[in-house]
């Protein structure tokens, strides 16, 4: 396998480094413990494992035990919590999947601060990166959708996500390592399972480069996002930022495409949330309802998949933080009603 080059290509590593890698106890990341591991001396990594228990299957309990042996056997520190994901589900009113990964993703991110470690690993594979294309493809994604699981976000870095899930047990077969298997993984309610086991199958007999192709469907996909995001950021760069929000110019994001007008509103919204509290007394509309229409709003609906607070003049756009709606003033009823002579109505 082509990890330790991997890991040189994408820069997901550096000598020194301190990583929480997540294991579940399954062939995946019991791989990229073990691949780690064998890093760990010449690369003076220092590893700590992390498992959480969601408390979903009977078998849990002893799926961390084993998962506690493994990491001892190598001479690891261990850390586990145990999670109640059917209330989290209920409690945030979101799936079991959704829930389980909020949870794990926290606990890892715990596990991490309580000993100083920059990077969490993960195991997500090649395999998991087509179903995940081919889930959204179906869902109607753009490019950000389809350029499915990133190799690094954050402090998460993924060392096995351009590797075949078939190499990997072949490569844990050779080296006599044994493995649990989840039988959450074969129980098809859930959609990526049935895409998994059905549809991707059904697929590759046809086509039996479709894994490959999906993958590469989603690196291209990550070149184009990671270059929009650059542009984006580069563009925003020029705007005013002072107490009451970030200004930015309309003439000059109407001159952009529509992709990097969108990323530049999308980086804006994301920096406007801290300032949602102090404009909180300047609602005037809720704008997602159908009874103001047209114009920059529907423009600006578009453009904003999660759209934050906005408010608008003549000249100027100014980004609020508000979540699920925008939030405008006063001045935006001339544009919405596209006042004769604003230039802001044809945008």
């Amino acid at each position: 396998m082509r990890v330790r080059q991997y890991l040189l290509e994408q820069a997901l590593l550096k000598a020194g480094d301190r990583v929480v890698v997540g294991v579940s106890g399954g062939p995946d990341s019991l791989c990229l413990l073990d691949l780690l591991h064998s890093l760990a001396a010449s690369w003076n990594l220092t590893l700590h494992v992390a498992h959480l228990n969601h408390g979903l299957r009977p078998e849990a309990a002893a799926e961390a035990d084993f998962v506690r042996a493994e990491a001892e056997g190598r001479g690891l520190p261990f850390h586990t919590e145990n999670a109640d994901t059917r209330a989290h589900a209920r409690a945030h009113k979101c799936s079991i999947e959704e829930a389980a990964r909020e949870l794990r993703y926290a606990f890892l991110a715990r596990a991490a601060l309580s000993v100083g470690a920059p990077l969490i690993a993960v195991a997500h594979t090649a395999d998991d990166q087509a179903e995940t294309v081919l889930m959204r493809l179906l869902e109607g994604a753009g490019p950000r959708g389809l350029a499915g699981i990133p190799p690094v976000r954050g402090r998460i870095i993924r060392p096995l996500i351009a590797v075949r899930r078939a190499d990997l047990t072949e490569w844990l077969g050779r080296q006599g390592v044994r493995w649990r298997d989840d039988a959450s993984n074969a129980d098809r309610r859930f959609l990526r399972n049935r895409v998994r086991h059905d549809l991707l199958p059904l697929l590759s007999r046809d086509h039996p480069a479709t894994v490959d192709a999906l993958v590469r469907t989603a690196r291209l996909m990550r070149e184009t996002v990671d270059t929009v995001e650059r542009l984006a950021a580069a563009e925003l760069s020029s705007a005013e930022l002072d107490a009451d929000g970030l200004t930015l110019r309309l003439d000059r994001l109407r001159a952009l495409p529509a992709p990097v007008a969108r990323e530049v509103l999308r980086q804006a919204a994301e920096r406007g949330e801290a300032l949602r509290e102090r404009l909180e007394g300047r609602v005037v509309w809720n704008v997602n309802s159908t009874a103001h229409g047209g114009g920059v709003a529907e423009m600006l609906h578009t453009l904003l998949p999660y759209p934050r607070a906005l408010g608008i003049d003549t000249r100027w756009l100014v980004i609020f933080g508000a979540p699920q709606f925008f939030r405008i003033t006063k001045r935006l009823h001339h544009v919405l009603h596209g006042s004769p002579g604003d230039p802001c109505s044809t945008w």
